[in-house]
């Protein structure tokens, strides 16, 4: 009998009356695709799937086919065909055979509060709120997805902050040092991938002089410019904003994506159905497939984009939910970023310009792990809710009227105010317009309260010092 089950091959060729028998072992087949870094991955639902792990971290999605051509590529090498003629007969690279390779759990949270993990062609790039260092992947202690690493190396300069992409997140910032140091914070915030279960909330963009009185919107402000900068660094999922409302709206997510970006949302997008997705586990359902859940550890975060006012249910359940920023006007119809610097953003960057750019993201990142999101200073942002929640008209309306400490009959103040605004107002409701008032109060800052004496109705207002 001639054994060629040497190196860790996974077959015998035995001589057998002129017609050799080919014996194929599986127990060594696994072997020999373990050997080659196949793993079935576990997932939480208690299913897996077929993935290869190489350089001791790196893991690949991989469909079962690349069992097979493992076998023949070593076969080829080998001049084998009689073993491979085997190896097709019986479909060995069947689902029976792969749910026994050897099974991993893998928590793919990478880094914690402390300390946020980037994924590049010459290593893994730690950063701290104190310093950087660059790990090769086979010494990593960790494990990333193959699309997460970035395809360019990671050279730090000392330049970052003559990167065009700083200089273009500043104007953003209306070139005022406290919001470009919250916007800067936001950006480390969307690129570390750790989540706190207490503070994880959704970041939406807004344009700073919004009109609400135009029907149609002005954008081009630069938001979608500076989400794609965040998407040069980790792996984002677009997501035009007018589709939103659509079945299967996250089916093109994958498991490495780390933000969504969900862009140019419209006047009525429901900010509350994201509440699930923003606070727990993330539900993910796709076409023809059973419905899986991402751990709210390893799901991504939210980044929304829009020209109009986004509105869900107004209290602190909202807003520890989302942190809007108003980006300045610096960019527009009459400015756009190629005019003001002569070249495609990411397009026409020489190594150069991506080291710059790369030294400026990791940096806000570090700030962001030392000082923590900072929440901008309200330029418009106030006025517009308000005027969202009620209506421009009122909000002037009120402002003008109420400036000192007061007591009013509600009956004649609304009829003052349909006097006023006819007849756009002649149907407002009295109840309508006590909600209205109340909001108006509580946006103010101003004590306020309802009350009825002999028969009439008032509300009271205290202004707020």
């Amino acid at each position: 009998m001639t054994n060629d089950n040497v190196n860790g091959s996974f077959y015998k060729v035995a001589p057998n009356n002129g017609n050799p028998k080919v014996i194929i072992e599986k127990t060594k087949l696994l072997a020999f695709w373990e050997n080659l870094g196949y793993r079935k991955l576990i997932l939480k639902n208690g299913k897996f799937e077929l993935v290869k792990v190489s350089n001791n971290s790196i893991v690949e999605l991989v469909e079962d086919y690349r069992l097979a051509d493992e076998v023949r590529n070593h076969l080829e090498e080998s001049n084998h065909q009689i073993v491979y003629e085997e190896f097709l007969k019986k479909d060995y690279a069947s689902s029976s055979l792969i749910k026994n390779l050897k099974g991993i759990e893998i928590d793919f949270n990478n880094g914690n509060s402390n300390e946020a993990h980037f994924f590049y062609k010459n290593g893994v790039v730690k950063i701290s709120s104190e310093n950087y260092s660059i790990v090769p992947y086979n010494e990593y202690e960790g494990y990333v997805w193959k699309h997460q690493i970035i395809d360019r190396p990671f050279i730090p300069t000392n330049d970052c902050r003559k990167a065009v992409f700083a200089k273009f997140v500043n104007n953003l910032a209306g070139q005022n040092l406290e919001r470009f140091a919250s916007l800067r914070s936001v950006i480390g915030y969307m690129l570390h991938s750790f989540k706190d279960q207490t503070n994880s909330p959704a970041i939406i963009l807004l344009d700073e002089d919004m009109d609400l009185n135009q029907e149609e919107a002005r954008g081009g402000k630069g938001k979608s410019l500076f989400a794609k900068g965040i998407g040069m660094i980790v792996p984002y999922y677009f997501k035009e904003g007018k589709n939103f409302n659509k079945n299967f709206l996250f089916s093109g997510l994958e498991k490495h994506h780390k933000v969504i970006f969900l862009d140019d949302v419209k006047k009525d997008f429901d900010f509350e159905s994201l509440y699930a997705i923003i606070t727990g586990d993330f539900s993910l359902e796709k076409k023809f497939k059973n419905e899986e859940v991402i751990p709210f550890s390893e799901s991504p975060k939210i980044l929304i984009s829009s020209n109009y006012m986004v509105s869900g249910v107004r209290g602190f359940s909202e807003e520890r939910r989302k942190i809007e920023f108003e980006i300045s006007s610096h960019y527009g119809k009459h400015l756009t970023p190629f005019q003001e610097f002569g070249h495609r953003f990411f397009d026409d960057w020489d190594e150069n310009e991506w080291s710059k750019f790369d030294s400026f993201m990791l940096i806000c990142c570090k700030d962001y792990l030392k000082y923590g999101l900072i929440k901008p200073e309200s330029i418009n942002l106030i006025d517009n809710r308000l005027k969202t929640e009620t209506h421009p008209k009122f909000v002037e309306f009120m402002d003008e009227e109420i400036k000192e400490d007061c007591r009013i009959d509600k009956r004649d103040f609304l009829a003052k105010f349909r006097e006023k605004y006819k007849p756009e107002f002649f149907g407002l409701s009295p109840n309508q317009f006590s909600k209205w008032l109340t909001i108006w109060a509580d946006f103010r800052g101003h004590q306020f309260d309802h009350k009825k004496s002999n028969g009439k109705q008032y509300f009271e207002v205290i202004i707020k010092k």
